[in-house]
């Protein structure tokens, strides 16, 4: 019999070992042993295990929860542990486990697979994916992953040679940031078409408003009745009333697409106030009512600021003082604040004696489009911009605008003004061209611009002032004829087909040091493009001087004399018979056309003859709507370039629409275009 052994508890609190031992003659050995402390050991050490077994398991469900991917990965870069949301997002199958794969391997198997990164346009190698991995004090990237996830990886060091590796599902995130991205584009993209918008519109509004000024300050120097001139002085009244409505509109546009800068430059108060008061006098006398300005002695001569914008806000507050006014006057005062560090607070401020506001109607007083109420709007009429504007230009300018105001009294609106205080600039001395010593191009004026209306109008007002011009009609003209001879100032549009007028200018910028003598030719631009920068990236093309359409007779008057001088005026030819019905405006066909009607008759008949064939070839171009276009486009400036109005109206409507449908309109008008010139 062998040895038996027995662990025995005795009163629950101590353990022993027996051992029994037969030693022979029939003796047994017994060895009692206490294993107390041997038994807590090893309870303590099951619950120490069942308890990393329970930890172990928690960790697993928290791990296996996650979101994020995670690896770990030994010394050997191999792979020890992966829960299923790496697996997840890296695309591997259930089932297909990784654990025991080395780094490397699993790598070069993805990039077998087409699982590039790329940063910055530059694919990531092999080698440097793998330092990420290795790297000492860990590395981040991130790239799509096959399974269609944007993941960002992240590896760091954890001890003994171990490395984690977490992997993050930021797809949402770079959609979302992508979204952003574009909606954050796509507001720029507004924001260019705006102000393109914003251009073009000024373009085409200032482009007819300048045929119509300048023909009525044409008309207005003929041979007319009292009842023809009061009907031009209408004309007159209204297009400035309506560009006085274009500008609050463009502005308050610029202003909010934040489009608008200002041209901080030195300016004398005094002067601005004076023009301000010189430009509304008449205005205000056809009310009766009297505009009384001063400006306090304390006040500096010169101060430094954005002085456009400084007489709009001045225009603004004397307009509207007219405007609400029927009795009394207008007071216009600036008087200084302080002076502190090399800046003064002016408070300019107009006054008047009219209607007044209550205080409900201050309130939104400067809201856009808005008026005092209902009935103002009924009885002065106008936009409800201009105040609006005027506390935006403030606001730009450090400012702002207080208003004071007592019904059947009157209002005061002050603006504070944050000016620097500036010194008299030095007087400009404009420099003659030298071309002007050539007896054969003495006073004669290039006019360059693709339209034939303003075109015409502008070598009008040039004969009013006893200016010689040529004229081409686009840059590739303009300059050719600059290369056959010298000109003492060329005014060209800057809008043109073909070659537009800043590249013109350039290619004659290009030339003139060959052209020797030191020929420099003065360039101005005639643009209807008002919008602010326009004048710097026009004159950065080398032109000389800015013109904004419309261009009245006095601003052109102004341009010819400083650069060359001009003649006493010479009256423009008369008029032919007016247009009544006509499908041919006669009346303004002659302001185009110089010759009088024998030139205006065979211009007519060639006309004609060419219209013929074209409204025949767009009948043909039914089927071709870009041939139809193109032709349409065609016929509408022939059209236009004969005052056939009605016509090339409609032949923008087809150019515009392509629908064979249209042809029937501008087959019948030219009928009756027929038919008027054979009459």
């Amino acid at each position: 019999m062998g040895t038996t052994i027995c662990n025995c508890r005795i009163a629950n609190v101590q353990y022993v070992e027996v051992k029994f031992r037969p030693i022979g003659d029939g003796r047994t050995l017994g060895v009692y042993r206490d294993i107390t402390e041997l038994k807590q050991r090893q309870g303590e050490a099951e619950r120490a295990r069942d308890a990393i077994e329970k930890l172990q398991r928690l960790m697993n469900f928290v791990l296996e929860g996650m979101t994020d991917g995670v690896k770990l990965f030994d010394a050997d870069r191999r792979i020890i542990y992966a829960n299923s949301a790496a697996d997840r997002l890296l695309g591997i199958e259930s089932g297909d486990s990784q654990i025991g794969l080395i780094a490397d391997d699993i790598l070069r198997r993805r990039l077998e697979l087409g699982h590039d990164v790329v940063e910055d346009g530059k694919l990531v190698s092999f080698e440097e994916r793998l330092d990420r991995l290795v790297h000492p004090t860990g590395a981040r990237y991130e790239s799509a992953t096959p399974s269609g996830y944007h993941v960002e990886y992240s590896f760091r060091p954890v001890g003994d040679g171990l490395k984690l590796g977490v992997y993050r599902d930021i797809t949402e995130l770079r959609r979302q940031q992508a979204e952003s991205e574009r909606a954050r584009q796509a507001a720029e993209a507004a924001s260019r078409a705006k102000s393109t918008f914003l251009a073009t519109m000024s373009h085409e509004i200032r482009t007819p408003m300048n045929g119509v000024i300048g023909t009525a300050e044409l008309l207005e120097r003929e041979p007319l009745t009292p009842h023809q001139q009061r009907l031009i002085g209408t004309i007159q009244a209204s297009a400035t009333a309506l560009l006085g409505v274009i500008d609050d509109v463009l502005d308050f546009s610029k202003i909010e697409a934040e489009r608008l800068e200002l041209n901080v430059a030195p300016f004398s108060l005094a002067a601005l106030m004076k023009d301000g008061v010189e430009t509304l006098a008449a205005q205000a006398a056809q009310k009766g009512l009297a505009i009384v300005s001063g400006v306090a002695t304390e006040v500096p001569d010169w101060l430094a600021g954005d002085a456009k914008r400084v007489r709009q806000i001045l225009l603004n507050l004397i307009g509207n003082a007219i405007k609400f006014t029927d009795a009394g006057d207008i007071r216009i005062n600036a008087r200084l604040e302080r002076v502190a560090d090399g800046r003064a607070r002016v408070a300019l401020s107009v006054a008047d004696t009219g209607i007044g506001m209550k205080a409900e109607q201050i309130e939104r007083l400067f809201q856009p489009f808005s008026q005092g109420d209902g009935s103002t709007t009924r009885r002065y009429g106008g936009t409800g911009l201009g105040l609006s504007i005027v506390e935006r230009l403030a606001k730009m300018m450090g400012s702002e605008v207080r208003v004071e105001s007592t019904p059947g009294v009157g209002s005061t609106f002050t603006v504070m003004l944050d000016l620097a205080v500036a010194s008299a600039p030095a007087e400009p001395k404009p420099e003659r061209d030298v071309v002007q010593a050539t007896t054969a191009a003495a006073g004669v004026v290039l006019a360059i611009d693709d339209s034939e209306i303003n075109l015409q109008v502008l070598v009008g007002q040039l004969g009013a002032l006893g200016v010689t011009a040529d004229t081409a009609t686009d840059g590739i003209e303009g300059l050719a004829k600059w290369r056959s001879r010298p000109y003492a100032l060329v005014l060209t549009d800057v809008h043109m087909p073909g070659m537009d007028g800043l590249e013109m200018t350039r290619r004659i910028r290009a030339d003139e040091p060959a052209a020797g003598s030191g020929r420099h030719t003065l360039i101005v631009a005639v643009t209807a493009n008002a919008l602010k920068g326009n004048e710097e990236h026009v004159l950065s093309a080398g032109l000389d001087a800015y013109l904004t359409k419309p261009v009245t007779l006095a601003r052109l008057r102004e341009t010819v004399e400083r650069w060359i001088g001009v003649s006493k005026p010479v009256p423009p030819a008369g008029l032919l018979r007016p247009s009544g019905g006509s499908p041919i405006d006669r009346a303004a066909l002659a302001l185009m056309i110089p010759g009088g009607e024998d030139a205006i008759s065979g211009l007519l008949r060639d006309f004609a003859f060419s219209g013929t064939n074209l409204v025949a070839e767009i009948r043909d171009a039914a089927a071709d709507r870009e041939t139809l276009a193109r032709l349409a486009h065609k016929l509408k400036g022939t059209a236009q370039a004969v005052a056939a109005t009605r016509l090339a109206e409609l032949a923008a409507r087809l150019e515009a629409s392509r629908n064979p449908a249209d042809i029937f309109d501008v087959e019948a008008e030219w009928y009756r275009v027929i038919g008027d010139i054979a009459n």
